[in-house]
């Protein structure tokens, strides 16, 4: 587990294991990268971030993916892969999961739900990208991040 401080000042656990968090994810991310580069979403305040929202009603937490994925971007995602949760303590906490997913296509006349589309940001221009969110630019969306490239590398955490 690793413990930190996000950019609002919430404290932050990061579980990398299957069912350590001890808390149902009410929210999900997608990290999908093809190419070298990732698959991001333009909201319209915070700039860029992974596909990603609240589960619905009866939802899980793969077919909640699912729907995000296709509603803020058009991308359909296939083999969805067990990242990390991570339990946000606001008031109230709250528990994201983060899955690994591949693109079996994108629908460009799908219509977007509370964000402008896509957008694709390479990952040698993460790190000084003036658009990223904040969201996305903590110790442990670095580590989530590591995580995916090094799983599609090939190499073990």
């Amino acid at each position: 587990m690793l413990t930190y401080t996000d950019r609002s000042g919430q404290r932050v656990d990061l579980f990398t294991e299957p069912g350590r968090a001890g808390m149902t994810p009410g929210h999900v991310l997608v990290a999908a990268c093809e190419g070298g580069k990732w698959l991001m979403t333009v909201h319209p305040s915070r700039g860029l971030e992974w596909p990603g929202g609240k589960m619905e009603e009866g939802e899980t937490p793969e077919e909640a993916a699912v729907r995000e994925a296709y509603e803020e971007t058009g991308a359909a995602i296939v083999n969805l892969r067990f990242v990390a949760d991570y339990i946000v303590h606001a008031d109230p906490p709250f528990c994201k999961r983060v899955f690994a997913a591949d693109l079996a296509g994108i629908d460009g006349s799908a219509p977007r739900r509370e964000t402008l589309g896509l957008s694709w940001l390479a990952e040698e221009e993460w790190d000084g990208c003036r658009e990223l969110s904040s969201h996305m630019d903590d110790e442990g969306m670095r580590r989530i991040r590591r995580k995916v490239m090094d799983r599609a590398a090939g190499r073990n955490d």
